[in-house]
């Protein structure tokens, strides 16, 4: 099963990058592969202060290896692969039912959107991973106080990659790993353990802050946590980033995951919920908590991204192992082989999760802007900067290996867009007219926008289905 769901994972990683966060995500890497440094977030060389440059590095020091859009997204498809696999062996090991941890593993696998924002260079994966190893760390730690250190670790681990975010894991496990402290206090060692953990937590979750107070001091507040965290915790950012309301996420799990997915989801956390307080379940209670806690948390921010949900879906496919595995226990013996079809089922919808197409545009691939680009890349008097018009295409940037920027006729877009992400640092969105003050400059967009311009005189040098590439000159 491993080697069937890793050739799945990887293959089609080498397609174009889409024209979203991933292609910053892609600028990141490269400057820090051409600077060799590792620490710092840069995008058009301005230095960021957004999130820890943790996952970033990981993608760069594989794109040194391997190259190209399969090393930068070779790293988070592993990870991704990683955590449905733990699902799988964490149910196996808590039940003692194989059967269970691959049904387990193979329903978090074909979850439509863990299969495709977890194969996407973004953040969230190496965190993902970092949260659920702290869930597991957590279950153990009921029984075992040796592994409250090693939950600290996860947490400080997921902290390091993705900064205040993972405080809705922490809140969720912080509770339960108290408990466990205090159940085992009279054990040798239990104190030692907790404040181990307390120190790996510390070691891990706060040399970002205390490096980017230092080195920045009042900018580094005001970048990473007024503009990032609290814009998006207080929901400044919706207009823009957004995709809803306080039902945003039931909704994106009813339309992109699907029917089964999300009644699976939902009555496996609710079975998990009734294990938990008719058996004194303890590991279906931190799991089904987990999972609920970080649903209602998410659904509690200003800001919702369909990719935040990546965090939740691991708990949720815990549950449904841990109700496959009261399922057989249930049944009289004669009818446990018919669970098989549970983990076929799932094989199935694996399957077909992994021929669909993209359901979100973030990840659909720019080849259009890979293939105007590259025709600019390959230009030695192409300029310092490739501009689009009235077409977001951070991706043209990355192929062209320039800098990227967006000319609009629309203030709205302007200013909402313009003050968002890395482009307040860079003012890559510009208001026209007046035009760039430059002799000429290459300018993309699709051809009637393009073609119907006043102010400019075009030449074209390249067309890719319905869009275009002209040298523009100001008149």
């Amino acid at each position: 099963m491993s080697l069937f769901l890793l050739a799945a994972f990887v293959a089609d990683l080498g397609r174009p990058l889409g024209n979203s966060d991933e292609a910053i995500y892609g600028e990141f890497a490269r400057e820090m592969q051409r600077s060799h440094d590792y620490l710092t977030l840069r995008y058009q060389g301005h230095e960021l202060y957004q999130r820890p440059p943790t996952a970033v590095a990981l993608y760069a020091l594989s794109g040194q290896v391997v190259g190209g859009e399969l090393g930068l997204r070779l790293v988070p498809a592993l990870f991704t692969l990683l955590v449905c696999l733990g699902v799988g062996v964490c149910v196996w090991r808590w039940t003692q039912q194989p059967l269970a941890g691959f049904a387990a593993a193979l329903f978090a696998s074909q979850i439509p959107s863990v299969f495709l924002y977890g194969r996407l260079a973004f953040s969230d994966p190496p965190f993902v991973a970092a949260a659920i190893g702290a869930l597991a760390a957590t279950v153990a730690a009921q029984r075992d106080s040796r592994w409250l250190p090693w939950a600290g670790a996860c947490l400080g681990a997921a902290f390091a990659v993705k900064s205040i975010a993972a405080v809705i894991p922490a809140l969720t496990l912080l509770p339960w790993l108290v408990v466990a402290a205090r159940e085992h206090r009279s054990e040798p060692g239990t104190r030692r353990r907790a404040t181990l953990a307390t120190v790996w937590f510390a070691a891990l979750a706060l040399p970002y802050y205390a490096y980017g107070f230092a080195a920045h001091g009042g900018a580094f507040w005001r970048e990473h946590f007024a503009r990032v965290l609290f814009d998006r915790a207080t929901g400044k950012l919706e207009s823009v980033v957004g995709i809803g309301g306080p039902g945003a996420y039931v909704e994106h799990l009813w339309r992109a995951d699907g029917v089964v997915v999300s009644l699976a989801s939902a009555a496996a956390i609710g079975a998990a919920i009734v294990f938990a307080i008719r058996r004194s379940d303890r590991v279906a209670a931190v799991v089904a908590s987990y999972a609920l806690g970080t649903f209602v948390l998410l659904s509690a921010a200003g800001t919702r991204l369909p990719h935040y949900l990546l965090v939740f879906y691991p708990a949720a496919a815990m549950c449904f192992g841990l109700a496959v595995a009261r399922a057989g226990e249930g049944l009289a013996e004669r009818y446990r082989p018919a669970l098989v079809g549970v983990p076929v089922v799932c094989a199935a919808l694996f399957v077909r999760t992994a021929a669909a197409p993209p359901f979100d545009q973030i990840a659909v691939p720019a080849r259009n802007a890979k293939t105007l680009g590259e025709i600019v890349r390959a230009d030695a008097r192409a300029g310092d900067t490739v501009y689009s018009f009235n077409w977001y295409a951070p991706a043209l940037g990355y192929y062209a290996d320039r800098n990227w920027g967006m000319l609009t006729n629309v203030p709205r877009v302007a200013e909402t867009v313009g003050n968002t992400g890395p482009f307040r640092k860079t003012r890559s969105i510009v208001l026209v007219p007046p035009w760039p003050a430059k002799p000429g400059f290459y300018l993309a967009g699709a051809r009637d926008a393009v073609m119907g311009l006043d102010g400019i005189s075009r030449v074209i040098r390249a067309e890719a289905g319905n869009f275009v590439l002209v040298w523009a000159k100001p008149r």
